[in-house]
């Protein structure tokens, strides 16, 4: 019955189905994750459905993330909308399974996933374009470190630790970044 209320928020028939497909998928997560933090049912249902809304509004967005994305933004949802049942209840007693820390009510999990992907952007653009042409040749169009070894004319070993030192600077880049932004 919900799930159809919650399909009439959809124009396209594609929408509804995209969205019955993660309704359908991450329902039992959700329902697991409540139930972490809230102890009556209803609450947890409640917990549950708030988060399904939550994603309607930002469903456009949310499809365009991988699953473990989409998955760590639902539960961080979930748990915010758990922290949101508990505070109503009871103001004094807000915990979790996580030593009793609310999640940050001001933060928004899916702006974060979009700025670690600019911030990555950003750093892959600093590369050096043989590092650039490596690192895409490897991680998007799939070669083995064979492959790029036999194309660059060096060894496979050679190949992993260029590929190792270029994760390292982006990872480095990107840190840098982020504390910059603090």
């Amino acid at each position: 019955m919900l799930l159809i209320l919650f399909l009439e928020q959809f124009d396209s028939a594609e929408e509804q189905l995209q969205f019955t497909q993660i309704y359908l998928k991450y329902k039992q997560l959700l329902l697991h994750t409540a139930n972490d933090y809230l102890e009556r049912p209803a609450d947890m249902t409640d917990c549950v459905q708030e988060t399904f809304l939550e994603l309607i509004k930002r469903f456009e967005l949310f499809v365009t993330l991988s699953e473990p994305e989409q998955r760590k933004y639902l539960v961080t949802i979930c748990k915010r909308c758990a922290f949101r049942i508990n505070e109503k209840r009871d103001p004094l007693l807000v915990s979790g399974p996580e030593n009793g820390q609310q999640p940050d009510a001001q933060a928004d999990p899916l702006l974060d996933i979009v700025c670690s992907r600019v911030d990555l952007a950003d750093a892959l653009r600093l590369l050096d374009e043989q590092t650039l042409q490596l690192l895409v040749m490897r991680y998007v169009e799939g070669y083995t470190a064979q492959e790029l070894a036999a194309f660059c004319g060096i060894s496979a070993d050679a190949v992993r630790q260029r590929l190792h030192r270029a994760r390292k600077k982006l990872a480095r880049m990107m840190t840098e970044r982020k504390e910059e932004t603090v």
